[in-house]
């Protein structure tokens, strides 16, 4: 749709989309549910049969199994104890309101890390002074890094390292690389093509930044800090966290990208 100028240009790729809702419905009707919950709720013979389709032939032995089930049914019953009840309130009460405030924070700060900006780069880039199919190539680029870097945490935190480090690590890195993209535009007008090629060199290594950290051990960290009676609210707390940051920076980032002389 690159080089068209009509109104399909936006329509077809939008329309492609409707494309993935089959396929997701299926997959998530004939999805396993979570043994956590099954065992919450009492049902724990279809707990075994979920953690019998969800773990490896090594480890859904009959024995595995139950020592599974025996595991998470006195982490309820501990978690019992330790918290009042599960309900929303409960996420704001004693501890927990440490890790609501937590992982609310944590999905905020993907937004405030760039991400919405990252979503506008091949119009930032135009507007930067590169021009044809550079710009698109550009944030090809950006997001082929993106599908890459998934795979390069997993490795990482297979090997050890720390979610907590990869985190600050990222977000230190993605402080610096917008902080340098935006000197990149102080650059005199007779140097726009190179300040341009350099911006657009700085957002592949802030995309590199962003999900070898921030945009990916940020849902493994959401996951793992929030009490499992009370995971699915804190969660859904969190991404409520997260799209009311989205909608202030999807705001403000169009003006902040705009050309000087769209602003006149």
């Amino acid at each position: 749709m690159f080089k068209r100028t009509d109104q399909w240009a936006y329509r077809i790729p939008y329309g492609l989309q409707w494309m993935w809702f089959p396929p997701l419905i299926v997959g998530i009707y004939f999805a396993p549910e979570s043994p956590w919950w099954l065992c919450r709720v009492g049902r724990y013979d279809d707990a075994r049969k979920s953690l019998a389709r969800l773990t490896s032939a090594k480890r859904n032995t009959p024995e595995d199994i139950e020592g599974t089930i025996a595991m998470i049914r006195h982490t309820n019953e501990l978690e019992k104890d330790l918290t009042e009840g599960a309900s929303y309130l409960d996420c704001f009460k004693g501890v927990n309101l440490r890790r609501t405030e937590i992982v609310c924070m944590l999905f905020v700060s993907q937004n405030f890390a760039g991400n919405t900006f990252s979503n506008y780069s091949t119009y930032f880039l135009e507007q930067g002074g590169l021009t044809g199919e550079a710009p698109y190539n550009f944030a090809l680029g950006q997001y082929g890094l993106n599908t890459v870097g998934a795979f390069v945490v997993w490795t990482l935190m297979a090997f050890g390292v720390g979610r907590r480090k990869l985190f600050l690590c990222g977000l230190f890195g993605l402080f610096l690389t917008l902080l340098a993209m935006g000197f990149i535009g102080l650059a005199p007008e007779s140097s726009k093509q190179q300040a341009a090629l350099a911006t657009g060199s700085m957002m592949i290594v802030w995309a590199a930044f962003y999900q070898f950290s921030v945009g990916t051990v940020a849902f493994s960290l959401v996951a793992e800090l929030s009490t499992r009676r009370l995971q699915v609210k804190t969660v859904a707390l969190s991404r409520v966290a997260y799209n009311i940051a989205a909608i202030v920076v999807n705001v403000l980032t169009p003006y902040m990208i705009v050309s000087r002389d769209a602003h006149c």
